[in-house]
C-alpha cells in the first residue's frame, strides 16, 4: 500500500510568539515525503499542491509546471478566442506593478523561460530557471494570483500578434494529410480547429479578463511540480512564502467538456499528391480511454512490441516496403482520454492496399495467439531501455509526476519503472492489449500520385 512508503507529517501544530501573541496556523496543511523516488509532496491550507523532486542529472537545471484540469473547451465557441489566448494577454499586461520591458530583463537576468497557456482541457503554467532563479520563479507564478492583471494594452498587444499568426497561416496552408488527420480522428471538433480572423474579430476584453481571474488566480485548482538541482529544505520556505498566503477559494468550477470522439468506423481517404514517386500511409487505432498508470505502460509496450513485428514485414520486403514504424500518440496531452496508435509506412503507390491488409492481418494475429517470445523479450528490451533513459531526464519526471499527482494515482506504480521488473506472459500481454485496441475500427489516410 502507498501508506506503507509515506513518511507522513501533518502540519497541525501552531506557533506562539515570545510576547504571548495568538496563535499563527502553519500554512502548510499537509507534508510527506515518499521516500523510494525522494518525492516529497505538500498541501498548503489554501489547496494549492506541491510535489518536490531533487535530481542531480543537470548541473543547475530546475523544471517547474502548474497543472489545473479544465481548459478553453469549456467556453461557448464564440467566448473560446478570449479563454484561450486571455493567459498572453496578462503576461503582456505586466505582473506585480513591472512593465513587459522589466520582466524581460529580469527573466533574463536569472535564465528563467516561463510560458502560460490555456489548452482545450487544461491550463498550464510552466518553464525552467537555475536553482538561484526558483524565487524569482515563483514570484513571477504569484504574479499570476493577483486580480485584475489583465489589461487593454495586454489584451490588445496579444490579439495584434494573433491576427498576423492566422494570416501567416492561411498563407503557408497546412497540408492535406494535417488537415485530414485534424477533420477525421477528432471529428473536427470545434475547440480543436485553428483559431479564425472571425473568432478573433469577435473576441472581447471583458471575456478574456473574466477568464483569467476567475481560472488562473484560485491556488485550490493548481498542481505545482518542481524538478531539477535543488534541496528540498530550501524551496519549502519560498513556495509557503509566495503562495501561503493566497486566499483559498475552493476548487474552481470549470465544467469539464466532452473530449472528440474518433470515428465508430472505418474510414479511408485516398490524398492525391502530384509529382510525388512513393505512397506515404497512415493507419490509425484509437485505444481506450487512458485510465490507471497500467493501462498507459501497456498501450506503450504494445506500440514497442507491434514495431518490432511490422518491422520484419519490411525486412522481408512484404509489399516493397520501405520504411514502417508503430507509435503511442497522446493529441491531446495532458489529456488521455483520446489516445491513439499510429502505423505510418512507404511503399511504391500500387502496392499500398497490399500492405495495409498486411498490416491489419499481423494486428489481428497478435491479438489472436499474441506475440512470439522473441518479439515479446525483443519488445520488452528496447521499451525497459528507453524507460531507463527517461529515469535519468529531468523533463521525463516533470512530465510523469505531474500527471500522477493530477490524477491521484498511486505512487508505488511509477516505482515500478525504476526497479528491476518481469516482463509479462504473453498471455498476459495478450489478454491486456484485447481490452485496448479494437482491430477493425480505424482510419487510412495515405498520399499517392
Amino acid at each position: 500500500m502507498l501508506t506503507r512508503f509515506f513518511v507522513s507529517i501533518l502540519v497541525t501544530m501552531v506557533f506562539v510568539s515570545a510576547a504571548g501573541e495568538s496563535p499563527i496556523e502553519s500554512p502548510i496543511r499537509e507534508q510527506s515525503t515518499y521516500q523510494p523516488l525522494g518525492i516529497t509532496q505538500i498541501i498548503l491550507n489554501n489547496g494549492m499542491r506541491f510535489c518536490l523532486k531533487p535530481t542531480n542529472f543537470e548541473e543547475d537545471e530546475v523544471l517547474i509546471r502548474l497543472t489545473a484540469s479544465g481548459g478553453y473547451a469549456a467556453l461557448p465557441a464564440a467566448q473560446r478566442a478570449a479563454g484561450e489566448l486571455s493567459a498572453q494577454m496578462a503576461w503582456e499586461s505586466g505582473l506585480e506593478g513591472m512593465s513587459t520591458d522589466k520582466l524581460t530583463a529580469l527573466i533574463y537576468e536569472h535564465s528563467i523561460e516561463l510560458y502560460a497557456k490555456v489548452l482545450p482541457y487544461h491550463r498550464i503554467l510552466e518553464g525552467t530557471t537555475e536553482a538561484g532563479g526558483i524565487k524569482v520563479f515563483f514570484d513571477l507564478v504569484k504574479g499570476y494570483s493577483a486580480e485584475k492583471k489583465l489589461t487593454r494594452e495586454g489584451f490588445d498587444r496579444i490579439s495584434k500578434v494573433a491576427r498576423e499568426l492566422v494570416r501567416l497561416r492561411e498563407q503557408a496552408r497546412s497540408s492535406p494529410a494535417e488537415e485530414w488527420s485534424r477533420l477525421v480522428h477528432t471529428q473536427d471538433v470545434a475547440a480543436l480547429r485553428p483559431l479564425t480572423l472571425q473568432d478573433l474579430n469577435s473576441m472581447e476584453f471583458a471575456r478574456a479578463k473574466q477568464f483569467f481571474e476567475e481560472y488562473f488566480t484560485n491556488p485550490a485548482d493548481f498542481v505545482c511540480v518542481v524538478v531539477g538541482n535543488f534541496k528540498v529544505e530550501e524551496i519549502v520556505p519560498l513556495l509557503v512564502e509566495d503562495f501561503g498566503d493566497i486566499p483559498s477559494k475552493g476548487p474552481t468550477q470549470l465544467s469539464a467538456a466532452e473530449p472528440p470522439a474518433f470515428p465508430d468506423r472505418t474510414f479511408t481517404k485516398r490524398i492525391p499528391a502530384p509529382g510525388s514517386k512513393e505512397c506515404l500511409a497512415r493507419l490509425t487505432f484509437p485505444l481506450a480511454s487512458i485510465e490507471n498508470p497500467q493501462q498507459l505502460r501497456m498501450a506503450s509496450l504494445m506500440a514497442q512490441v507491434l514495431d518490432t513485428r511490422l518491422r520484419s514485414l519490411a525486412s522481408q520486403g512484404i509489399g516493397g516496403l520501405q520504411e514502417i514504424a508503430s507509435s503511442l500518440e497522446l493529441p491531446l496531452y495532458p489529456d488521455l482520454t483520446l489516445t491513439w496508435l499510429a502505423i505510418q509506412f512507404r511503399c511504391p503507390p500500387h502496392k499500398v492496399e497490399m500492405v495495409q491488409k498486411a498490416v491489419s492481418a499481423e494486428i489481428k494475429k497478435m491479438l489472436a495467439e499474441g506475440p512470439s517470445e522473441a518479439e515479446l523479450a525483443g519488445g520488452w528490451k528496447q521499451f525497459r531501455q528507453k524507460e531507463g533513459l527517461w529515469h535519468h531526464d529531468n523533463q521525463y519526471w516533470l512530465s510523469a509526476l505531474s500527471d500522477y499527482f493530477l490524477r491521484g494515482w498511486e505512487w508505488d506504480e511509477l516505482r515500478k519503472t525504476v526497479e528491476v521488473e518481469a516482463p509479462p506472459t504473453a498471455r498476459q500481454f495478450r489478454q491486456s492489449i484485447q481490452t485496448i485496441i479494437e482491430p477493425d475500427r480505424y482510419t487510412f489516410v495515405y498520399l499517392t500520385p
